[in-house]
């Protein structure tokens, strides 16, 4: 709960409203991704019992390289635009500016950056195979049209959940979802073959329609704010090409450690069958680390935007009221996996060599250990700290590029990323609490820590009756 011992009594009241806002977007954000992880496992659980396993390795892969594009080419916007959200909804002349100066350049931007890759990689004649669709026929508009629909749809949606209009978002991104599966399906069970343009085609196409519908919300809720003249300092454009470089490199920092950059390494040093069977495998631990993305990310957006200019006992409060959550969660997911994971995945890739299980659960682990980062950044960035989280990570980034030169062992590698990671990220929290009086927020009550534990043990032992 929050704390409201300190801070004016305007700022007490100012706590409580946003308290129930951040709780409704929590539920909302839940209840999206549980419904969209359920379609999103169906489908990849069908497609890996269906179609051919390369097939299914290249189309892994080539979703994870290209989502890798668009999180270079958008540079950070979505995470840019946390600090001056309030400036930018205070008016309509306001939005209009965020809209016309910074949400539209960012369209052309990922168009530009998308087309001149494609054409890069169509004069690079040894890419990796699962990038030769792209460079025939119309892989290169293609390409294009599904890095600017996808990182449009990544930046409106941003900004209706800075709004707290998470309904609506959750409601629209499990629509896009089913509409995408259905497509697939419903054309196959028509006579169409798997291919990989029956996977990506109607994907681009449901995005688009996606990007126009949550335009229409945009919109509306910009015809909700009130009139009045332009407020927007002139400072703003600096700070936040300020703001969105350190958040840029950030993201390059944590790439590396990303299933968009993982799965194509996998596909390019160990084969398309191999990935096949890690994006599988990614299909389950992105369900449990998407969850905790989908469910904390928008709602620590959007609760670091709003107390930016409060307290420092006020932000430490609504912080820590956060963070216990989103904490509380990955340790359950991580008990879960741990107890039951190597059980799980057993039922559908069968016995595995125990290095290749070690692999896979270091992979995993790393994904999840991931999400331990999602609102310190989402705080520095919102305090507009982020050359703090910039540094860090840069220096993670090359310790850990340093040892894949060194080994020749993918395990120890992969390993030895984690522990730098874990260092990485209890440096961010020393940060935290030395910039932002923020102590640090994991202590569980024991009876809270059995619950998860008690789940998991129950899980395995009906999976062993199975």
């Amino acid at each position: 709960m929050f704390n409201f011992s300190n801070g004016t009594p305007e700022e007490q009241t100012f706590l409580r409203r946003l308290k129930s806002s951040v709780i409704t977007s929590l539920l909302w954000n839940a209840f999206e991704s549980i419904l969209y992880q359920i379609i999103y496992l169906s489908h990849h659980a069908a497609l890996f019992y269906t179609i051919d396993r390369t097939l299914y390795g290249t189309y892994g892969a080539l979703f994870a390289f290209i989502y890798l594009i668009i999180m270079f080419a958008n540079m950070s916007f979505e995470i840019g635009v946390i600090p001056f959200f309030s400036i930018f909804s205070e008016t309509k002349q306001n939005f209009r500016h965020l809209v016309t100066h910074y949400l539209l350049p960012q369209a052309f931007l990922l168009a530009s950056i998308a087309y001149a890759l494609g054409l890069f990689l169509y004069n690079f004649s040894y890419g990796p195979r699962f990038i030769i669709p792209l460079l025939h026929g119309w892989g290169i508009l293609c390409l294009v049209i599904f890095v600017t629909t996808e990182g449009m749809k990544k930046n409106i949606r941003a900004l209706l959940q800075l709004a707290f209009q998470n309904k609506k978002t959750a409601w629209i991104e499990i629509a896009n979802i089913f509409c995408y599966v259905s497509t697939v399906w419903i054309a196959h069970q028509s006579g169409v073959p798997f291919s990989l343009q029956l996977l990506v085609v109607p994907f681009i196409g449901v995005s688009f329609i996606t990007v126009m519908v949550l335009s229409l919300f945009l919109y509306g809720y910009y015809k909700k704010l009130p009139d009045g003249k332009n407020t927007v300092p002139h400072s703003i454009k600096k700070r936040i090409i300020t703001n969105r470089f350190f958040l840029f490199i950030n993201q390059m920092g944590n790439v590396l450690f990303s299933s968009n950059f993982l799965l194509p390494l996998f596909a390019c040093q160990t084969g398309l069958q191999q990935a096949g069977m890690m994006t599988f495998v990614n299909s389950i631990t992105f369900s449990f680390t998407i969850f905790i993305q989908r469910v904390f990310g928008p709602s620590g957006a959007a609760l670091f935007a709003r107390t930016k200019l409060l307290s420092l006992e006020s932000k430490r409060s609504a912080f820590s009221f956060l963070y216990r959550k989103c904490w509380y969660l990955v340790i359950s997911l991580l008990t879960l996996f741990i107890v039951n994971g190597k059980q799980l995945l057993s039922l559908k890739l069968g016995e595995q060599p125990l290095s290749l299980w070690v692999v896979i659960y270091i992979f995993s682990l790393s994904h999840v250990l991931e999400t331990l980062f999602l609102l310190y950044d989402k705080l520095f960035a919102a305090e507009e700290l982020a050359h703090y989280t910039a540094l860090v990570n840069s220096i993670s980034f090359l310790l850990c590029v340093s040892i894949a030169f060194v080994s020749s062992s993918l395990m120890v590698t992969l390993l030895c990323c984690c522990i730098v990671r874990l260092i990485t990220f209890f440096c961010l929290t020393l940060i935290a609490h030395i910039t932002c009086g923020i102590s640090l927020p994991y202590k569980l009550p024991l009876k809270k820590l059995l619950v998860p534990f008690a789940v998991s043990l129950i899980i395995a032992v009906l999976i062993k009756m199975h």
